[in-house]
């Protein structure tokens, strides 16, 4: 969740859950149109598919589960790279490659 919390601190929020996280980014940037409600969406999704990976022994993911989430994940942080560097236009941007702050 490390992205969706940059985006809120970019924004001056801060949550302490992952459902604090999923929350605040659903009524800061959804209800507020500033981003399409399909991220959320998958936010959502990608925590069910962790909590089922760490705590579900029996859930089995496959290859095209892999590779769908994995294109969510790379839509999401085209999005979130365009809004942030947006958002941060003008400003001294941080060297952090955001792909790498997705999981």
């Amino acid at each position: 969740m490390n992205l969706q919390e940059y985006k809120l601190l970019s924004e001056g929020y801060f949550a302490k859950t992952h459902d604090g996280v999923i929350t605040l980014f659903s009524l800061k940037f959804i209800k507020t149109h500033k981003i399409d409600a399909r991220y959320v969406r998958i936010f959502k999704e990608a925590e069910r598919d962790r909590i089922d990976a760490d705590y579900r022994f029996l859930e089995e993911f496959t290859k095209q589960d892999a590779e769908s989430v994995h294109k969510k994940a790379e839509e999401f942080v085209k999005m979130a790279d365009k809004f942030l560097s947006v958002k941060l236009k003008g400003r001294k941007r941080n060297s952090i490659d955001i792909r790498g702050m997705l999981w």
